[in-house]
Formats: C-alpha cells, sequence, structure tokens
C-alpha cells in the first residue's frame, strides 16, 4: 500500500481545486454568453468569401456574428491558404486551405465562447475529418 505525504495530498488537493475553477469560468461565460449574448464581447459580422472547401458549408448563411477579441490580424497568407471570410474592416477573420485535402481551416475568433449555431460545427467538423482521415 503506497501511503502520500501530507504535502503530496495538499498538492493533489490544490490541483483538483484549479480544474473545478476552470470549470467553473468556463460554464460562467457559457452562461452569461446565452444571457447577455454579443452585448457582453466585441463582436464583428465577417462575411464569408465564396464557397470555400471547408468554412462556406460550415455556416451555410454569408454573414455570422463572432466575438472579436483580437488586436492583431493576419496581412500576408501562408502557402496554401487563402482567405474564407473578412469583417467590414476588411480584416482576415477566417483562412482555410486553398486545395481540397485534409481539413485545415483557422478562425480568428474563439469559437470556444461560442456554443450556439452555427460555430459547434467548427468542432464537429474538425472531429469529422480526424474520424474519416485516421480510417
Amino acid at each position: 500500500m503506497v501511503v502520500s505525504s501530507g504535502s503530496e495530498s495538499a498538492r493533489v488537493g490544490r490541483a483538483r481545486m484549479r480544474l473545478l475553477l476552470l470549470a467553473l469560468l468556463a460554464i460562467m461565460s457559457q452562461i452569461a454568453w446565452a444571457v447577455a449574448g454579443p452585448r457582453l464581447l466585441p463582436y464583428v459580422e465577417p462575411s464569408i468569401q465564396g464557397l470555400g472547401a471547408w468554412v462556406a458549408p460550415l455556416f451555410v448563411r454569408t454573414t455570422i456574428k463572432v466575438n472579436s477579441l483580437h488586436r492583431q490580424g493576419i496581412k500576408d497568407l501562408g502557402t496554401g491558404l487563402r482567405v474564407a471570410a473578412r469583417d467590414a474592416d476588411g480584416l482576415v477573420q477566417a483562412v482555410e486551405a486553398d486545395v481540397h485535402g485534409p481539413c485545415l481551416v483557422g478562425v480568428q475568433w474563439h469559437p470556444e465562447y461560442l456554443p450556439q449555431p452555427p460555430h459547434p460545427r467548427l468542432f464537429s467538423a474538425l472531429v469529422h475529418a480526424a474520424a474519416t482521415r485516421r480510417k
């Protein structure tokens, strides 16, 4: 039988408390968004650019409401990327692979803070692409 020391037990207890607090903060942010919506966080409505391989089919609509928490943007796209969405100021809000292939999408907003549709589709698409690629 292994007996942990008091200090080890206290360390484990503090780690569990930190995890619990992080989970509570995540839940609180979801509730706040559901109640206050876009009034709580700054937001923009980027326009989806054309019929891209990944982004356009996920969002269906040509504009979506996203949170805008960033202070920087993409100036020059990397090789193999194309703009998938821009906001009214012309700032790139989403990129995707410029060829059909593995799921490659990057977004400037924080979909993890947006539990309402269509944002969860980003995560579903990623999981589906990974599962399909693994087979």
